[in-house]
């Protein structure tokens, strides 16, 4: 693979040969039983030039940590989390496992300027159970590492924290909202904090309520046990979100635990989505539950909803998704939104595509997302939708949840618009702006790739390029990567810009294909079948294609040949141990990238 790359060498010679000269420090705050937390951690660059960072938070088995963010005032786009355990395998599933590690990478392929000493790097949301045991709580720092924008690696040390969690009843839900920017990355606009006015209708102004309960996971071990995250949302008869709204909690059997039992609806952050009329919960079900079914019941003003989740005696079986590639774990949400400029005084419609993608960024079927927008101008037609298959432009799409807002004419402008998705593990948002001059939309999207045929296990490049209705390209237009599930992008979004050597208009990522993708072959003439990788962007798709080729073989034998046809000398190998040029890696942080992802391969196997 690609971090078995030669100079791998040279990058753990710098990395022996540096001195102690900066820290990464792990802050957090007292906590009650039931919490959710926020944890960050700080940057002391001890007068040095840092440009990137990377380490692992350890907790201690009890305190979980659920979601992080990277801080968007820092700029660093190409950022990466993932939560696993520290007991082998560490990529295992989270939902049956206890996931107690973060591992982080906090950097930029465009952005080198030196991080400012005190910078808060990330901050991670971690759930205090309401049986953890009273007392310290240590949060270990591991695996620490640092680039300087000259691509020379500093050695830093890493400095441990304690939660100290009491037995007082929980508090309300923290608000995790990563920190506002003027050009955050990858979002299209800074993060704004929403300002909760008050409620939208009291509860006996209210003829008649929607409760909307979801609950994830599902399934879970009846011998094992678990936690189940709960979320519960409330709208009027005209699908408003509704704020102040008293909702009960109720288990039928009354098995586990339920945390809070009633609570009042309010605004509240998951991942990058800001959603009202909304509360968490957190469901405990101990060990050596009879198997079966539980129901979970919320209920407000006389209306009700429900969610079942299922005990399994013995291990969950597990559930074929959809795609046949397709992870079982949900993820991340990305909200592209067409067109993204409406007309002040004729209104129009807004078209908001959610799409559900799991732990790798490939679409996820069946995820129940809900829908808000602020400030909330015309009507949000759809409050609550599940992700499914969809066609597009001649297209087939998995993992999408679809709603509309209608925007009426003679809206005050300007006014931008924030719309929230999210699942009951994480959210994502998208804007619009109402102008007397709408924002020129992508009617073009054009996606290339290098090489057009690669093998198993190695990597490729892919950019997008976005041009309006005149041929002219366009920036600051964000973009979203997928494919039939063969491998994983890095970055799955971007946003267009000027990319050195590639003009404006440009998304640059890069595709890692998995070892074990086959290679696909017409079963009458055995030659070589593409698969399909896309991008969309502001409501326009676009495709290519590539072909897995087996060992290290050219791009001979093919079905269709890719345009334009590669030349003799330029064969789709990656059999070398030299890397090919690579835009995404010209950054000089390749040094820090190469060594984090070749330990977490190493970590992994």
């Amino acid at each position: 693979m690609w971090w078995r790359w030669s100079c791998a060498g040279w990058i753990l010679a710098l990395l022996s040969s540096s001195s102690w000269a900066a820290r990464l420090e792990i802050q957090t705050g007292e906590a009650r039983r039931g919490d959710l937390v926020e944890v960050s951690v700080i940057l002391r660059t001890d007068g040095r030039d840092i440009t990137a960072t990377e380490n692992d938070i350890i907790f201690d088995g009890q305190i979980r940590p659920l979601e992080c963010a990277v801080n968007p005032a820092i700029d660093r786009g190409a950022s990466a989390f993932h939560i696993s355990s520290t007991e082998p395998p560490r990529d295992r599933d989270c939902l049956t496992e206890v996931c107690d590690r973060v591992a982080s990478i906090i950097v930029s392929f465009s952005n080198v300027d030196p991080l400012d000493d005190g910078a808060t790097l990330y901050s991670c949301l971690a759930q205090v159970p309401t049986a953890a045991t009273t007392g310290p709580h240590v949060l270990q720092c591991e695996d620490a590492g640092a680039s300087t924008p000259a691509a020379d690696p500093v050695d830093v040390d890493c400095a441990d924290a304690v939660l100290i969690v009491s037995d007082a009843p929980p508090r309300p839900s923290v608000a995790f909202t990563p920190r506002p920017t003027p050009t955050p990355w990858p979002t299209e606009t800074a993060a704004p904090t929403f300002t909760q006015g008050p409620p939208t209708e009291t509860p006996t102004a209210t003829p008649h309520r929607q409760v909307s309960v979801f609950a994830f996971p599902a399934q879970l071990s009846a011998e094992r046990g678990g936690r189940v995250d709960v979320r519960v949302l409330v709208a009027d008869s005209n699908d408003v979100p509704l704020d102040g709204a008293r909702v009960d909690l109720s288990l039928a059997p009354a098995v586990g635990s339920i945390s809070p039992r009633s609570a009042k609806t309010g605004t509240v952050s998951i991942s990058e989505a800001q959603l009202s009329g909304t509360i968490i919960a957190s469901l405990e079900i101990p060990p050596n539950t009879p198997a079966g079914s539980v129901e979970i019941r919320a209920e407000t003003g006389g209306e009700m909803g429900t969610a079942t989740i299922l005990l399994w005696p013995g291990a969950v079986p597990p559930t074929p998704p959809p795609d046949p590639r397709q992870s079982a774990t949900l993820g991340s949400v990305f909200v592209d939104i067409a067109p993204v400029g409406v007309d002040a005084g004729e209104g129009g419609v807004v078209d908001v595509w959610a799409f559900t993608l799991d732990l790798s960024g490939q679409p996820y079927n069946s995820a129940a997302v809900s829908f808000d927008h602020e400030p909330r101008i015309g009507t949000l037609e759809v409050v609550t939708s599940t992700s499914t298959t969809v066609q597009s432009n001649g297209q087939t799409l998995h993992g999408v949840a679809q709603a509309r807002i209608l925007v009426p004419p003679g809206t005050e402008s300007p006014t931008e618009v924030t719309v929230s998705a999210s699942t009951s593990r994480s959210g994502g948002r998208g804007t619009f702006r109402v102008e007397a001059e709408p924002a020129v939309p992508v009617t073009t999207l054009v996606l290339e790739v290098d090489p057009a045929c690669p093998v198993g296990g190695s990597s490729l490049n892919v950019r997008a390029i976005a041009f309006d209705a005149n041929g002219d390209r366009l920036n600051d237009r964000r973009v979203l990567f997928h494919s039939d599930g063969i491998g994983s992008f890095r970055p799955y979004t971007f946003r267009t810009g000027h990319v050195i050597g590639h003009g404006d208009g440009v998304a640059p990522t890069e595709l890692r294909i998995e070892r074990e993708v086959p290679v696909r072959t017409d079963p009458a003439t055995g030659a070589i079948l593409p698969w399909t990788i896309r991008a969309r962007s502001g409501g326009v798709d676009a495709t290519a294609q590539i072909f897995v080729l087996p060992g290290s073989g050219r791009c001979t034998n093919l079905a269709a040949a890719p345009t334009p046809a590669p030349q003799e000398d330029d064969g789709c190998a990656l059999a070398s141990p030299s890397p090919r040029p690579n835009f995404a890696l010209a950054s000089p942080l390749v040094a820090l990238l190469l060594l984090y992802w070749r330990r977490r391969a190493n970590a992994a196997e």
